[in-house]
């Protein structure tokens, strides 16, 4: 049997979203889109 690894992105308030940039993933209103992408670096790359 295999183990499957899932990577997300979400917020501390539950926000589950693509990490990219601002106008990405504004799906039903947030206005909010590449929330995470302001704090990346080689650690997380």
């Amino acid at each position: 049997m295999r183990k499957i690894v899932v990577l997300t992105f979400v917020s501390l308030d539950g926000v589950m979203q693509a990490p990219g940039g601002p106008d990405e993933d504004r799906d039903g209103g947030f206005p909010y889109g590449g929330w995470s992408v302001g704090y990346w670096d080689d650690t997380l790359a």
